[in-house]
C-alpha cells in the first residue's frame, strides 16, 4: 500500500482524487492530503488561506498538519454530496439555505469574498462545509444574495452553468425554473442576515 509521510505522520493511500491530491487515513480516520510538488508559492497561498478560513467561522476543513519543506498538507476529509450534486437530483433543504445564509454572515463579517459555485460547498450531514479559497476581500456584490443564490436553485442561471461544464440539464426540471425567482426571493426574505 502507498503511504506518505508529513511530518513524521504516515498515511496509507486510500484513493487518488486528482492530479496531486489523494484521499488519505490515518488511524482510522480519512483526510485530504494535497501534495504540491514544487510549486512552493502555491502550497504557501493554499495553507495560509486555509488557515485564514478556518478562523473566520466558515465550516472549512481543519488543517491537520504540513510541511514547507516537502510542500504537502493534509486536512480533514469531508464526506458529502457538493450542494451541485444535491441540485442536480432534487431541491435543496431548507437547511442548507440557513447554513449558506450563516456563511455568507461569516464571510461579511470576516471581510472574506468567498466563491458561491456550487461545486465548492458540500452537505454533509446537517453541515455545509466551503472548500473553495479566499477571493480577496469581501466587496457587497460578493454576497451570497447577490451572486451566488442563483445558483443554488434549479433556475434559468443554474441551466446556463450546467450547460457551461458540459453537464447534462434534466428535461423533466426546466419547468421549476418559472418558480425559481420566486422561491429564491422568499428565500432571502426568510434567511438574510
Amino acid at each position: 500500500m502507498e503511504q506518505f509521510e508529513i511530518k513524521r505522520k504516515v498515511f496509507d493511500l486510500v484513493e487518488q482524487i486528482g492530479e496531486r491530491s489523494y484521499k488519505v487515513s490515518r488511524k482510522n480516520k480519512l483526510y485530504f492530503l494535497k501534495d504540491f510538488g514544487n510549486d512552493t508559492k502555491g502550497f504557501e497561498k493554499y495553507t495560509d488561506e486555509l488557515s485564514r478560513l478556518n478562523r473566520t467561522g466558515l465550516s472549512t476543513p481543519k488543517l491537520y498538519v504540513y510541511d514547507k519543506g516537502c510542500r504537502m498538507s493534509a486536512c480533514e476529509f469531508i464526506e458529502g454530496k457538493t450542494v451541485l450534486d444535491s441540485l442536480k437530483e432534487s431541491e435543496l433543504d431548507e437547511l442548507v439555505y440557513d447554513n449558506a445564509f450563516k456563511a455568507n454572515w461569516y464571510a461579511k463579517h470576516e471581510k472574506v469574498a468567498v466563491s458561491w459555485d456550487p461545486l465548492y460547498w458540500v452537505i454533509s450531514g446537517e453541515k455545509l462545509y466551503y472548500l473553495g479559497s479566499i477571493l480577496g476581500k469581501f466587496k457587497e456584490n460578493d454576497s451570497f444574495e447577490k451572486e451566488g443564490i442563483f445558483l443554488w436553485f434549479y433556475s434559468k442561471d443554474f441551466i446556463q452553468y450546467l450547460m457551461n461544464h458540459g453537464i447534462r440539464v434534466d428535461e423533466s426540471r426546466k419547468n421549476e425554473t418559472v418558480a425559481a425567482n420566486k422561491k429564491i426571493a422568499l428565500t432571502v426574505v426568510k434567511y438574510y442576515r
